[in-house]
């Protein structure tokens, strides 16, 4: 394979697997404090009072670990990506990289939260609040931004 198609592919799978986390003033704060130390900055965007951070899963990881490196200013330049354009392919991936799993708060355990496929359980009671996760459940947040989710959003509390 020629170097210039392996670059594609190898453009082609970041761009896949670069998703969004939100994060609190606390953590963004303590990234910063980090980023400040070893000169390397990276690209976010206030929404509310949390920051947008862009994550890349990294591949060859088993189903039950997922591991993710930060996006930093240096790699988002090498890879000639705009923050904008970090932003579209996170909108597209994260739903499709880390599932969903909606749920009502009153039951969360309904089903196995660690399901292969996305769960999407309405409560019949429009009162009953409702859990937005990933497979992982972990830093799920991020999912609010996803187009999949908004599409549902009505069902959200």
């Amino acid at each position: 394979m020629n170097d210039e198609r392996r670059k594609v592919m190898n453009l082609e799978l970041i761009k896949n697997n670069i998703i969004f986390r939100l994060i609190t003033k606390k953590e963004f704060d303590r990234l910063t404090k980090q980023s400040e130390a070893t000169k390397d900055e990276f690209p976010y965007r206030k929404w509310n009072d949390l920051y947008l951070i862009y994550r890349s899963i990294l591949p060859n990881q088993s189903e039950d670990l997922v591991t993710t490196m930060l996006i930093s200013n240096f790699i988002m330049k090498r890879l000639k990506f705009t923050e904008e354009e970090l932003f579209q392919f996170a909108k597209t991936n994260t739903a499709k990289r880390t599932g969903i799993i909606v749920t009502p708060l009153s039951n969360p355990f309904r089903n196995e939260m660690s399901a292969k496929t996305d769960i999407w359980n309405f409560s019949d009671d429009t009162s009953d609040s409702t859990i937005l996760s990933n497979r992982n459940l972990m830093n799920g947040a991020a999912l609010i931004l996803c187009d999949e989710v908004i599409s549902h959003r009505s069902y959200l509390n």
